[in-house]
């Protein structure tokens, strides 16, 4: 996991998370096949949450629900 964080608000985030989707194959891990890595979002709470809990799969259905089409 790598976190790389302060934006403004999530849309900030979301906009990034685009951005560097879209260079990872060619310019980022361009050894690592697609299936391997993903992107999402999260924040300080739920991120010490999630390290908590280890329930990726359930925060990635928080995620898939409250940013339809984005995950």
């Amino acid at each position: 996991m790598v976190v790389i964080g302060h934006f403004a608000n999530s849309d900030a985030a979301l906009d990034y998370m685009q951005k560097i989707r879209a260079l990872s194959p060619r310019q980022i891990v361009p050894w690592l096949p697609a299936g391997k890595y993903f992107f999402q979002v999260i924040s300080g709470p739920n991120l010490d949450l999630l390290l908590s809990n280890k329930d990726m799969p359930a925060y990635r259905r928080f995620l898939s629900t409250a940013y339809p089409g984005k995950f």
